[in-house]
């Protein structure tokens, strides 16, 4: 889409760019955030926290509580922002639930990854998509879509489909209602879980298992490194970086030359800043060039 414009309107595009800049609003301290380009806001991570921090079954029940009610709000979210921090504070189940719910509950359609390094505490990792994430990660690890499949049947297998009234999904994302979601994520991780005491010391771990304070779980914490391994190369690339000489038609030829669906806003230390939906942002540009274009004719 950006090529046909830049073809078709070439000398029209070269104006908008520069005009553009007095459309361009504040976000923070700079601009960077262009009418109908800003992705919708987030879902709170503080309750996505709540879940991958959660340390035994009672917690778990509580925090997944919350993060429903958040999931549940009616405003979509575009996204959601996932703190890797250095490694460990994300498992790689509760990713996979989590995606699972933010893509069916809110619509969510990208995460975003950051992390503490180098002195930046919201330091950008990568924009992955969530659906393709979901199957990335049940493809690496194909015991979480087991857990998922028995978390489904041990709410919905009881009834017989010949003669089942009860409604399950409530919208065209998939959406639950908020008491069977928290019982979904309940099932869900009891399946990945063995509850025990620590084990002895020295005695190792089993792979493909993290040891918790009270229970063990099958499981690897999210790094980095571990994210790579699952998340396309493209992901950790979706981003640009604005500095506080960047003109804004500047800043407007670097988003068209990115090729990702959503692109990250970052700042010169690698600070995470905001979320940018391009394909928005590409369809405001075709509609005002398309305008200057018949303004001319005229």
């Amino acid at each position: 889409m950006a090529l046909i414009v830049a073809i078709a309107f070439r000398q029209a595009l070269t104006g908008f760019l520069g005009a553009i800049g007095g459309r361009v609003s504040k976000v923070s301290a700079f601009n960077v955030s262009i009418d109908l380009a800003a992705a919708k806001a987030p879902a709170a991570t503080p309750l996505l926290d709540e879940i991958k921090s959660s340390t035994d079954q009672a917690q778990v029940s509580d925090s997944t509580r919350s993060m429903i009610e958040q999931a549940q709000s009616t405003v979509p979210a575009d996204y959601a922002v996932i703190q890797l921090g250095t490694g460990d504070e994300w498992l790689t189940s509760r990713l996979y639930i989590a995606a699972v719910l933010m893509e069916r509950m809110r619509g969510a359609k990208v995460l975003v990854f950051v992390e503490r390094a180098a002195g930046v505490e919201r330091r950008f990792v990568a924009v992955a998509n969530i659906r393709q994430l979901r199957w990335q990660l049940a493809t690496k690890y194909p015991w979480l879509e087991s857990a998922l499949v028995r978390a489904l049947n041990a709410q919905m297998g009881g009834q017989d489909p010949r003669t089942a009234q009860m409604a399950w999904v409530t919208n065209d994302t998939g959406a639950l209602e908020p008491y069977q979601a928290q019982n979904l994520v309940r099932q869900f991780v009891d399946q990945l879980q063995e509850k025990q005491l620590p084990p002895p010391t020295g005695l190792p771990v089993p792979p493909d298992w993290v040891q918790l304070p009270t229970y063990r779980e099958r499981a690897s914490w999210i790094t980095h490194a571990l994210l790579r391994q699952f998340v396309p190369d493209a992901a950790f690339n979706a981003s640009i970086t604005t500095r506080d000489d960047d003109t804004r038609a500047k800043r407007s030829r670097a988003l068209l030359r990115c090729r990702s669906d959503f692109v990250a806003v970052v700042g010169e230390d690698g600070r995470f800043l905001s979320l940018l939906n391009r394909d928005k942002y590409l369809e405001e540009v075709a509609a005002h060039v398309g305008e200057e274009q018949e303004k001319t004719q005229a």
